[in-house]
């Protein structure tokens, strides 16, 4: 298994305040055998020199600059850019605010090479600013095609591909989120995604981001659905409406938890 190099798509855009915690959680990885790009989209702030400092002591860090244009504000293009440079068997994803747990690509990948699959996620802690554990996200163990579009299972934190299987994806640059549609083209081919039922990251809430604004996350879901996947405006609508009553009960369930209710 060390055989295999992942490579670790990292965009970022004025991500210094956590920057440094969440490289940290790359470098603690038990599985050694990785690539980061860490790819930045025009940022104004100093996450671009914190990452260069990395990489001069880390030569397995390299920093590019988003290359495809941009239509919509989003982390499209610079996965994009990523895509065209990467060298991985794997792919795996992490955003510049959030941390991996030290075993997470050792576990996903001995779980991925003994059962020949295809695209893996895992469950995750939602964390504060502050690092507090204000959440937890539970997956159910598998999803296909039709299930993802009636739910977002998959935390991008979490996900790995194999890269070699799926060599020629690239995500919509319309796709503000520019998650879903990327394992929805490899689920649409009759794979199924598989969960480990351990929590192996933890995913950052910050007020602010594009994650945290759920109305504009309904908008996004339509755009992949009826724009992106191209379902007539009848089946957009029957998984539009499986979204928004899931999208519901989970944040009952996250304030359940953050209030002990």
């Amino acid at each position: 298994m060390n055989n295999y190099l992942v490579s670790i798509i990292m965009p970022n855009y004025n991500g210094e305040r956590f920057l440094s915690q969440t490289l940290e959680s790359v470098l603690n990885q038990t599985y050694q055998n990785w690539e980061l790009l860490f790819i930045d989209d025009g940022s104004t702030d100093n996450s671009v020199e914190i990452a260069k400092s990395y990489a001069q002591k880390d030569k397995r860090i390299s920093i590019s600059f988003t290359q495809f244009p941009k239509i919509v504000k989003g982390p499209a293009s610079a996965r994009n850019t990523a895509f065209s440079i990467a060298k991985g068997k794997y792919f795996a994803f992490l955003d510049s605010d959030d941390i991996w747990h030290k075993t997470k690509l050792e576990r996903q990948l001995d779980f991925m090479t003994a059962n020949n699959v295809a695209l893996c996620y895992c469950w995750y802690d939602v964390i504060n600013e502050n690092n507090e554990i204000v959440g937890e996200v539970k997956p159910i163990t598998s999803v296909n095609y039709k299930e993802l579009l009636k739910d977002q299972r998959i935390g991008t934190l979490t996900a790995i591909y194999d890269a070699k299987k799926y060599s020629n994806l690239k995500i919509d640059p319309t796709d503000i989120a520019a998650d879903l549609s990327l394992w929805l083209q490899i689920l649409k081919n009759g794979e199924t995604a598989y969960c480990i039922a351990e929590k192996l990251a933890s995913y950052r809430l910050v007020s602010g981001s594009l994650s945290s604004n759920k109305l504009k996350a309904i908008g996004y879901y339509w755009n992949v659905v009826r724009n992106i996947e191209k379902l007539n405006f009848f089946q957009s609508s029957y998984y539009f409406c499986h979204y928004a009553f899931r999208g519901i009960f989970k944040k009952l369930k996250f304030l359940k938890h953050r209030y002990n209710l």
